[in-house]
């Protein structure tokens, strides 16, 4: 693979030394853990230390999962003071406890911020946060909101990463990483596969799987080391979808490169979720050096074919397979860009076994909604 090697040498030099913004984090996809999805504004102190300890005791912080994000709930409209009753010993206490354990501490605002941004990125920093979810949704790109607080968090003198959300999702402008280290690229997450699936009430805002893998087809050019496509928290483990199902949805985040943001309980998490969450094959993926965006080869009702250069010159293909029953599906060679009569050793990174040493074409049986992972190498 010499011409995909130089492909990612050329795409590394340009792209993956550079850093969207000065405070020098999120070189490679954010890994952790956001409250929301799992319980919404019912939080308190306890369910962050419990969520900790449990991310450390089951492997998940040793897999790359370090932020514990605060979502939407410690706070009323002030940003810089917390609940007393949720969270007694307050914030920076929280923070003393994750950077204790290796870990780091995210923490939510939204348009309660504009105008007060020096106030709240100092008082955010001198609780020592590692990231704000900057929620501001009803706020175009646009505005210059978004530039006043990325130069309030650099003056804080803090590196805290900056993630945003909003109002014009799909707008995709061209100078995204001028403002954030990630942004989200969609209104909010469901846990369904396909739009279809969505109730009729939720279907005019909510995105399910499917939704979301489209718009990662949208915005992956816009991806760089440092500024992230941010296809929102991971439905895994919420319960409302089936193990291939959301081992899909974890394969695209990996594969896009994307932030990998866990959204469930992970105290009540069962082996099953915990084994899909922590496959090193397919984070090794997410995490690659390179940082080359996936490209979607080939779309249809029932196949879709993606691939992604690696550092090590190897290819990451997936296909997904979104019919309701098991189906054979394939890939050529001409269409993921090796040439003719190339023979390519093939492992499976959901297996975590080698297949093979194929030539021209190469099939596999893939359950209902699921999707095959597999790394080439010539």
């Amino acid at each position: 693979m010499k011409k995909l090697s130089i492909t990612v040498l050329v795409w590394f030099i340009i792209t993956g030394c550079c850093f969207s913004l000065d405070n020098r984090v999120a070189q490679l996809p954010p890994m952790g853990w956001n409250s929301w999805n799992a319980f919404g504004k019912e939080i308190d102190e306890q369910v962050f230390i419990e969520t900790a300890d449990v991310m450390i005791s089951s492997g998940l912080a040793d897999a790359g999962y370090i932020y514990v994000n605060i979502d939407a709930g410690w706070c009323g409209d002030e940003a810089n003071e917390a609940f007393a009753d949720k969270f007694p010993n307050g914030i920076k206490h929280l923070a003393d406890y994750m950077h204790g354990r290796g870990l780091k501490l995210g923490l939510y605002t939204h348009w309660r911020s504009i105008g007060k941004e020096n106030r709240d990125a100092r008082k955010w920093a001198e609780w020592e946060i590692d990231l704000i979810k900057n929620d501001a949704y009803k706020t175009p790109s646009t505005n210059a909101y978004w530039g006043t607080m990325r130069d309030a968090l650099s003056a804080a003198e803090r590196p805290i990463l900056h993630s945003i959300h909003f109002s014009d999702e799909e707008s995709n402008p061209t100078n995204i990483s001028e403002m954030c280290n990630m942004w989200r690229i969609t209104n909010d997450i469901q846990d369904y596969y396909d739009h279809e699936s969505i109730p009729e009430d939720k279907k005019n805002w909510a995105f399910s799987t499917l939704d979301i893998i489209d718009r990662m087809a949208e915005v992956a050019p816009l991806i760089k080391s440092g500024c992230w496509a941010d296809p929102d928290m991971m439905e895994i483990g919420n319960g409302n979808q089936t193990v291939d199902e959301y081992k899909t949805q974890f394969t695209m985040w990996c594969l896009l490169p994307a932030p990998l943001i866990m959204g469930h309980d992970v105290c009540t998490m069962t082996l099953e979720i915990r084994e899909i969450l922590i496959n090193k094959e397919a984070i090794a993926v997410n995490q690659d050096a390179a940082v080359i965006p996936a490209k979607r080869l080939r779309k249809s009702d029932e196949v879709e074919l993606w691939s992604r250069p690696l550092a090590d010159g190897s290819l990451c293909v997936v296909l997904l397979q979104k019919t309701d029953k098991p189906k054979e599906v394939s890939f050529t060679w001409e269409e993921i860009g090796i040439k003719p009569n190339r023979k390519a050793e093939i492992r499976d990174l959901w297996k975590h076994e080698a297949v093979g040493s194929f030539t021209n074409r190469f099939s596999i049986h893939v359950n209902s909604h699921g999707c095959a992972m597999l790394n080439l190498k010539q």
